[in-house]
């Protein structure tokens, strides 16, 4: 009888090592997207259940009966929730899908986890960074993106709705590469700098076809589209477009 007590607290003491309960592990979410994957996802999910994740979406990238199996020991040996897509997506669709799910079931976890069920890293790597994510360090690492709760809910709007400022404060300190249609905004500021430094050296409005009427006209119709176009950008930007171009066309037939 001792002999076997002391078994079961050596078993004890080696469960509570390997998962300790941490409470930033199990406020931190994982994510793993699954395109015809390999039987080992199976291990890996449990491994993360043995570390101490109580929180685990499993994405099925339409994988189809052949992988069904799979999906459904991965659900029984882990208790991980497999959702599952009808039809295939990019790896970042599937993503998208897991990160709606996983902040759908569980409302009060502080970040996720995303991992590609193809590249695993290594258990350690995710425990390092869901402390890190708990704590707000930065911490980058291949085959494992870390997100806080904010970034994640990020990742699901299109581009177009995105408020330039969430960008800053959804996630620091991680925070989203710049959409490559920023860029193209930002070359568009160099033409449009050029035309003002040669409009003010070019002194057009020292011409003496400028009126003191014209001018102020001018100036109205500056402050107009000015205030217009900029309330539009944060508030509506995906009408941006088509309201500048209206306006331009407008405000151009009033002055």
């Amino acid at each position: 009888m001792e002999a076997l007590r002391f078994t079961a607290v050596s078993f004890r003491l080696k469960k509570l090592a390997i998962n300790p309960g941490s409470q930033y592990l199990q406020d931190t979410a994982v994510v793993i997207h699954a395109t015809e994957p390999e039987p080992a996802l199976a291990d890996f999910v449990v491994s993360l259940t043995d570390a101490g994740f109580t929180k685990i979406v499993v994405v099925d990238n339409a994988g189809g009966p052949a992988f069904r199996e799979l999906f459904e020991r991965i659900a029984l040996l882990s208790g991980a929730k497999i959702v599952g897509r009808a039809l295939r997506g990019t790896s970042q669709a599937a993503l998208a899908t897991g990160l709606n799910h996983a902040l759908y079931a569980f409302p009060d976890i502080t970040g996720v986890l995303a991992v590609d069920a193809g590249r695993q890293p290594e258990i350690e790597v995710l425990r390092r960074a869901a402390e890190a994510l708990a704590d707000g360090r930065h911490f980058r690492q291949d085959r494992v993106e870390p997100l806080t709760r904010a970034a994640a809910a990020l990742r699901l709007k299109p581009w177009r709705d995105i408020h330039p400022l969430e960008y800053w404060k959804a996630a620091p300190p991680f925070r989203q590469p710049v959409p490559w249609i920023w860029l193209i905004w930002l070359l568009l500021l160099i033409p449009v700098a050029i035309e003002i430094r040669a409009f003010g050296n070019a002194g057009l409005i020292s011409l003496k076809t400028w009126d003191r009427v014209g001018t102020l006209r001018f100036a109205r119709y500056t402050l107009v589209f000015a205030l217009w176009t900029t309330g539009f950008w944060f508030l509506a930007r995906r009408w941006f477009l088509p309201v500048l171009a209206a306006s331009t066309i407008l405000l151009s037939a009033w002055a």
